[in-house]
């Protein structure tokens, strides 16, 4: 969310994919506030909110593409799927 649905700034910390240009102040004070929250319930709920009103209200951004990623292992091979879909190797661990 910060990449891509919160407006350029001049530092570049926020932004940086934002392709489409979509600007809204309140969808960018909701991911500031959650960027600066410790509490994971409530920052999810901020960001719930920010893509509530990005995608849903404003519809910033139409996906044209989706992809699923399947991930098997072994046993004896402990592996927890990443939420951006890549695949680390690295991250595998023995149990």
């Amino acid at each position: 969310m910060i990449s891509m649905f919160h407006s350029k700034d001049a530092e570049g910390l926020y932004g940086r994919f934002n392709r489409q240009r979509y600007h809204n102040p309140e969808v960018d004070a909701l991911i500031e506030k959650a960027a600066s929250t410790f509490d994971p319930k409530e920052r999810d709920a901020l960001l719930q909110q920010a893509m509530e009103i990005a995608m849903v209200q404003d519809v910033a951004y139409i996906p044209l593409h989706y992809e699923n990623v399947i991930a098997g292992v072994v046993n004896g091979v402990e592996f927890t799927p990443r939420p951006d879909e890549y695949l680390h190797a690295f991250e595998a661990k023995k149990k």
